[in-house]
């Protein structure tokens, strides 16, 4: 797990080492810019993108989704759901890949 504190760091950083299986990324007033860059850049732009909101409020959700969230957590969240939640994605692009080669 890498940490960055904009998207745009996260983009330099992956273009020079690899491309992340997803990005869970905070909503707050730069999650708009945040997911502009990370859907602009031709490596990253299909990559899932996990939203965590401050508050359990479903407009935040609903925002979290229009700015093509694969899914969204409220805080404070159980970590377990959290995990289960990001083995669901990452086992669907798995199997993607899958029956993309075969």
């Amino acid at each position: 797990v890498t940490a960055y504190e904009t998207a745009e760091d996260a983009v330099a950083s992956l273009l020079a080492d690899q491309i992340p299986d997803l990005i869970i990324q905070r909503y707050d007033n730069q999650a708009m810019n945040d997911i502009r860059a990370i859907r602009n850049n031709m490596l990253l732009r299909n990559l899932p993108v996990f939203m965590l909101t401050q508050e359990d409020k479903s407009d935040l959700r609903v925002a979290a989704l229009k700015l093509q969230a694969v899914d969204c957590l409220s805080k404070p969240f159980n970590p377990q759901e959290l995990v289960e939640r990001l083995n669901i994605i990452l086992n669907k692009k798995r199997t993607f890949i899958r029956e993309l080669a075969s």
